[in-house]
């Protein structure tokens, strides 16, 4: 047995300085370990604050892998920005693009069903203003929805970035947008040279029977504006204001725009010019009645640059090849 103290205080010495070590060790790999969470969580960017368009702060916990979209432009925006695999719940107005068709039905678009929704599970949900009293609800159940809305195409541009945020696609959705306003930048160059004097003057026929058409506060008035049109809408103080056939012959667009409903339409040049006093509306006697797919113009999503390119063209199909 060993007796001398000494040699005890050097061996008790060597043991502290051990686990000294050991514990130092313990830190250093604690340290090394919150460093790379505090890494991870800022390349995913998750958890965080996304202010939607409404301005209401929805927070996100983690990177959402089961999205349900209540709109057909929400829809478009996620598969454009590479999200098309998230997607668990479609309406079934969404459409574009194909494989939107293969998603799970949760509803209408103004009517979407929420024990549906809920029961398909999401971490996230992408909404619009018409959808209030659904947010409403599935925030009680603590399922957290993004109110996406815009009125104009840079609207859409926003929206587009905002949704890429949300989903952890903000890499996908820069490189959307960038594409769009390179688009619109091209279009509008195209014909900034023309006086508002030598604009024409657009009738979009939002409906038939009654008459409507887009106001100021619409998508569809942003892009007439943006292609170089006057709405004759403009002056309105609704979102979508009705005329009177004399209304309309008295406002006399030079251009007239309808939505082409696949086959089903009654605004081809032919059958407009059936309409009774239509004849004498400038546009119908010209022969400037164009049809262009409702999608690109009303849809607030990527597609609407190609909305825009339609209309320039219609207006101005002489700088366009």
């Amino acid at each position: 047995m060993i007796k001398n103290k000494s040699f005890k205080l050097i061996i008790l010495l060597c043991i502290i300085s051990i686990v000294g070590l050991m514990f130092t060790g313990c830190i250093s790999k604690t340290t090394d370990t919150r460093s790379d969470e505090k890494t991870e969580k800022n390349i995913t960017g998750f958890p965080l604050m996304i202010k939607d368009s409404l301005g209401r702060e929805v927070k996100i916990e983690k990177e959402p892998k089961r999205v349900v979209s209540l709109a057909p432009g929400n829809t478009e925006i996620l598969f454009a920005i590479e999200a098309g695999d998230k997607v668990v719940g479609v309406t079934k107005y969404c459409d574009y693009p194909p494989e939107a068709k293969t998603k799970e039905i949760i509803g209408g678009f103004s009517d979407p069903n929420i024990e549906k929704i809920v029961s398909i599970n999401p971490d996230l949900v992408l909404a619009t203003t018409m959808h209030e009293k659904t947010v409403k609800e599935l925030e009680k159940l603590n399922i957290p929805v993004i109110v996406l809305h815009a009125q104009t195409a840079e609207g859409v541009i926003k929206i587009i970035n905002l949704a890429g945020k949300a989903v952890g696609h903000e890499k996908e959705a820069a490189a959307v947008t960038a594409s769009m306003k390179e688009k619109i930048g091209s279009i509008t160059e195209k014909i900034k040279d023309i006086p508002e004097k030598d604009r024409p003057s657009v009738y979009y026929e939002v409906w038939r029977e009654p008459i409507m058409t887009a106001g100021p506060k619409t998508l569809i008035h942003d892009l007439i504006t943006l292609a170089g049109g006057i709405n004759i809408g403009a002056d309105a103080e609704t979102d979508y204001p009705q005329y009177s056939v004399e209304t309309l012959l008295k406002k006399n667009p030079d251009v007239m725009i309808a939505p082409d409903l696949h086959g089903s339409n009654t605004a081809t040049l032919g059958k407009v010019k059936q309409r009774p006093g239509w004849s004498n509306i400038s546009a119908v006697k010209n022969n400037r009645v164009y049809l262009i797919e409702d999608d690109l113009i009303t849809v607030p999503g990527p597609r609407v640059v190609d909305g825009l390119e339609a209309i320039a063209k219609a207006l101005y199909p002489d700088r366009f090849d």
